[in-house]
């Protein structure tokens, strides 16, 4: 039985922005050799199942907010959940990347409206802001042109700006030619904007001081995981393009000293990659339709920002898993298609706390 495609943003990512494909991305400054873990190839984490209703309270350690569907949800540390917001029912228009505001008052989400395929009908992300108690949300940035996505959403430490990875799809006579990306920082109060990553990023995160940003770079449609200063100086390819057949969610510690993503095998153990245009595949995608496969499987892996030496801390094998920290440190939670996880910073202790969503989205506070 082939699955409804309701949450077509993660996978147009996947097949838009994150797939690595063939060859290695120079970077400004060679960072050390990654140090491999264990490979996921064969083997998956053994994981506790344990219901939702049997969970004590506490179970989470924090609030989450949650896209599943056409849903923005927040689901308290009890384990209460509510709706938040709901995108419009008609047309192909999805929420995704929520992101708790640093006062815990409101959620930013973006509210992604894909192309019908009809010549001359508007398309493209926006940036809106709804409280987590619920009520009408608030648009904070509309799309500037056809085709303009929003991949990520990262708050400033004040709550004053959102980090935004912008993706804008180039046209040539009428047809879809190309991709560009960066990061953009959008006062949330005023609406003003400014670049702050000019050179290819999309999927933003911050440190808890905002020191340190961590994102996904852009080159020739290949992804890397890199870190940098707050304000987008200072740039390091921690993970180059030529690793790994695909990565997502990048996300710093709120130390700043480690960045945990999703991600499948190492190139070098993969057996799944058989090449083909990427950009063929994004043509493909830009409307929802009825699909089997919604990408390779992916585990939970952590990089130190200093060595560079990276481990798969997470061997869930999982579609789109997406991790998240608690604001200690000390704990991440993982929502993905097959399930919602719970483990220590260093993968010990995992459990799996309920049913995951196809497509879904999380952030913790």
């Amino acid at each position: 039985m082939p699955i409804s495609r309701l949450c077509t943003p993660p996978a147009l990512l996947a097949l838009l922005l994150t797939c690595a494909i063939v060859a290695s991305v120079a970077c400004n400054a060679a960072p050390p050799p990654p140090t491999i873990g264990t490979p996921t190839s064969t083997k998956t984490a053994a994981v506790a199942d344990v219901p939702v209703a049997a969970l004590p309270t506490g179970a989470l350690p924090g609030d989450l907010a949650m896209v599943v569907n056409r849903s923005v949800l927040v689901a308290a540390a009890s384990g209460q959940r509510r709706e938040i917001a709901q995108a419009p029912s008609a047309g192909p228009v999805y929420p995704a990347h929520p992101a708790w505001s640093p006062d815990g008052v409101s959620v930013a989400y973006v509210q992604k409206t894909f192309s019908t395929g009809v010549p001359g009908v508007d398309w493209g992300d926006d940036v809106l802001l709804v409280p987590a108690a619920g009520g009408a949300p608030r648009m904070l940035r509309k799309h500037a042109q056809f085709g303009e996505q929003v991949q990520g959403l990262a708050w400033t430490p004040d709550g004053g700006s959102l980090l935004i990875g912008r993706i804008v799809t180039l046209f040539k006579d009428g047809q879809i030619s190309g991709l560009r990306a960066d990061i953009v920082r959008i006062d949330a109060r005023a609406g003003g904007q400014e670049q702050v990553v000019t050179d290819g990023g999309f999927m933003p995160s911050l440190s808890r001081d905002g020191t340190r940003m961590a994102y996904l770079g852009l080159r020739d449609l290949f992804s890397e995981v890199v870190v940098a200063n707050g304000d987008g100086n200072a740039r390091r390819v921690l993970i180059g393009a030529d690793v790994f057949v695909s990565v997502m969610f990048p996300r710093v510690s709120p130390d700043g000293t480690r960045i945990v993503f999703a991600a499948g095998n190492p190139r070098s153990q993969s057996r799944e990659y058989r090449g083909g245009s990427l950009l063929r595949g994004v043509l493909a995608w830009l409307r929802p339709t009825p699909a089997y496969a919604h990408g390779v499987p992916m585990d939970i892996w952590q990089v130190d920002v200093a060595s560079g030496q990276m481990r798969v801390i997470a061997p869930l094998a999982e579609d789109e898993p997406m991790p998240v920290w608690s604001a200690d440190g000390k704990t991440l939670v993982v929502f993905a298609t097959g399930g919602i996880y719970r483990m220590n910073a260093d993968g010990s202790g995992l459990i799996r706390l309920g049913d995951g969503a196809f497509g879904g989205q999380v952030d913790l506070r």
